[in-house]
């Protein structure tokens, strides 16, 4: 599931990379998202919304440990940009 990319921040020309913190439980489900301010190249609160709100939507494979699914952490940027015309 892709982000939406919001019609105002296309028209501001607002662009950039949101870098998630993803929990994922171990079934493979999002149990939270926040985000690494430090790591942005945007400080578009749009852009940052649309990228938590994607990630609810994710699923993923869980982490291992002893061959068990575990909950764990995922780093993963998100960009948004502009194509040219």
């Amino acid at each position: 599931m892709q982000p939406h990319y919001p019609k105002a921040s296309i028209q501001q020309r607002e662009q950039g990379t949101v870098v998630l913190n993803v929990l994922v439980d171990p079934r493979g489900a999002v149990k939270s998202v926040d985000y690494d301010a430090k790591a942005r190249t945007t400080t578009s609160a749009s852009l940052t919304g649309e990228a938590s709100d994607a990630a609810f939507k994710w699923h993923s494979n869980s982490a291992l440990q002893n061959g068990k699914p575990i909950e764990s952490y995922a780093r993963v940027p998100v960009k948004f940009s502009i194509s040219p015309i």
